[in-house]
């Protein structure tokens, strides 16, 4: 069994570069836990559709825990008044053959009022995790196998799914898009 790094966000969290901009430098916007990468769909001149998101800790200290689901800690990812589609990924050593499982606890909160507690009027949000098992980063990669999306909003919900390692290393997805 090959642990994921911070797998339940309760490490450091850092700042990171934008990885299709890193002349631009972190603004305060792109925090994740370490052992993660950011990507997103980086199309530009869309209007209001595939924005970078901003990607920072949740901390219950400082916001309470209605997106936490246990520790302290949680990894979000919002964008406002557009759409994204995004997520994080980490790549980790396996031995080729060997059979994986992803699996995370996601909660979804989308909606066209400032009611944090309830999503009303969501924009059709779907959720995923995927692996690549031949370890590549790129999220349109064909050999990634996602999971079917699931449209469920202020619950938690557990996302899995399972591949076999083709090579020495597997990359772990989550997805977010509406």
């Amino acid at each position: 069994r090959q642990p994921l790094q911070s797998p339940d966000f309760e490490g450091d969290f850092s700042a990171r570069l934008d990885p299709y901009a890193p002349g631009e430098g972190p603004k305060g916007e792109l925090t994740l836990a370490d052992g993660w990468e950011l990507w997103y769909n980086n199309v530009p001149g869309q209007g209001g559709y595939n924005h970078r998101p901003e990607y920072k800790p949740e901390d219950d200290y400082l916001y309470g825990r209605r997106r936490i689901r246990s520790g302290r800690f949680a990894q979000k990812l919002f964008t406002t008044h557009a759409t994204h589609t995004a997520g994080f990924y980490q790549r980790v050593p396996v031995p080729e053959g060997r059979e994986v499982t992803f699996s995370i606890w996601v909660q979804v909160w989308s909606s066209d009022y400032d009611d944090p507690s309830e999503s009303r009027v969501p924009g059709n949000y779907r959720i995923y995790v995927g692996i690549d098992s031949f370890g590549g980063t790129d999220w349109r990669s064909e050999p990634i196998i996602w999971s079917e999306p699931l449209m469920i909003y202020d619950e938690w919900v557990e996302l899995s799914i399972t591949a076999v390692a083709q090579a020495d290393h597997v990359t772990v997805f989550t997805k977010g898009a509406p």
